[in-house]
């Protein structure tokens, strides 16, 4: 990773928060790969990112029942 990872996690949720859909999963693939690298420092990943990935978690949890009602 040629910059600075937490510079690098600002960027893509400055993009996730300005993309389309089509866009949104590969940027999204890419901030819990730079937000790894964070944690892989010993440091702590933004907060803002951090929300980012929490949803995505919410996402996939409701995608999964989706169709299929409770």
């Amino acid at each position: 990773m040629s910059e600075n990872p937490k510079r690098q996690v600002e960027s893509l949720v400055e993009q996730i928060l300005a993309s389309d859909d089509m866009h949104r999963d590969w940027l999204m693939h890419r901030l819990q790969e730079a937000a790894a690298a964070i944690e892989n420092l010993g440091e702590e990943v933004p907060a803002d990112a951090r929300k980012l990935l929490q949803g995505a978690d919410e996402d996939a949890d409701d995608a999964e029942f989706e169709n299929f009602p409770v």
